[in-house]
């Protein structure tokens, strides 16, 4: 009956997983442009976040750690 249209909505309603990428990396690559000024690639940005204590890096920790309600969302969500 109504199944000439299935693959079309299969198909939309599929995640666009890399315009969520996107989204969530512009504002990430501001911020670190702005906190680390000196440093020249993503690569070299990314190291010092994860091995320096930052604003950033504290949040995720945190919500890693933590059992709380906030913490519990995050990691069902990355889950």
């Amino acid at each position: 009956m109504y199944t000439e249209n299935s693959e079309k909505w299969k198909n939309l309603a599929s995640i666009d997983y890399f315009t969520h990428f996107i989204k969530a990396w512009i504002p990430f690559n501001a911020w670190y442009k702005n906190f680390y000024p000196d440093l020249t690639t993503d690569r070299k940005a990314i190291d010092e976040i994860k091995s320096t204590s930052n604003k950033f890096r504290n949040k995720l920790v945190s919500l890693l750690i933590n059992g709380d309600n906030d913490g519990v969302a995050f990691k069902s969500r990355i889950a």
